[in-house]
């Protein structure tokens, strides 16, 4: 089955075979970050740690790495309405249609929006994908340096060293008003939800 989300068109069947996860038990995201969170991948427990965060708080600033090995500050992104997609790794089939997606999307969006897909990848890693998938509309990330980003937001995984799936959308002013974390990682963000809240955003 597909649909249309913002006339991008998504798979949703494909991408829950292409995990292996069309039949497994449905687990209700929740709109909150940290170690309070119970998450799984496959089935097997894992622990969040760092910052607890919650819609309406402050979005913390962290400075990370672009494919470049150029530091770039989330700060530096306050005045347009921000859209974070984290991801545990860009070579897995829900990360990677996750980040077509969100790559196709920002083709729509105005230049008062950014989006950024944010992983613990190498910089050359992220370098070498961005090359490969022609990535030119949104930014790619990387944690891999200090885990800044993992700790102040609440995303890191203790028994993996990823960080969970998330979505976080932030307005203008740095304050975070949309998150969904994923309790079960092999699970796709709904990209619709993510979407509808920064054309709110945008006052369209």
């Amino acid at each position: 089955m597909e649909r249309s989300v913002n006339g991008v068109i998504v798979s949703i069947v494909a991408a829950g075979l292409a995990v292996g996860c069309a039949h497994e038990h449905y687990i209700e995201p929740v709109q909150q970050t940290g170690p309070e969170i119970p998450v799984a991948r496959g089935g097997r427990a894992l622990t969040l740690e760092g910052r607890s965060l919650k819609v309406g708080d402050t979005a913390p600033d962290a400075t990370l790495l672009d494919p470049g090995y150029k530091e770039f500050k989330l700060s530096s992104l306050r005045g347009k309405v921000v859209l974070l997609s984290v991801i545990p790794g860009l070579n897995t089939p829900v990360c990677d249609q996750s980040t077509r997606f969100f790559e196709r999307a920002a083709g729509q969006m105005g230049d008062d929006v950014a989006i950024v897909t944010i992983s613990m990848e190498d910089p050359f890693e992220q370098d070498r994908y961005v090359r490969v998938n022609e990535i030119r509309r949104h930014r790619l990330l990387s944690d891999h340096r200090d885990k800044e980003f993992a700790q102040a937001y609440g995303l890191y995984v203790k028994e993996t060293g990823y960080l969970a799936r998330s979505v976080l959308v932030i307005d203008k002013a740095g304050v975070i008003r949309y998150i969904e974390t994923q309790r079960e990682m092999n699970r796709i963000p709904d990209f619709d939800a993510a979407i509808e809240t920064v054309r709110q955003l945008q006052g369209r």
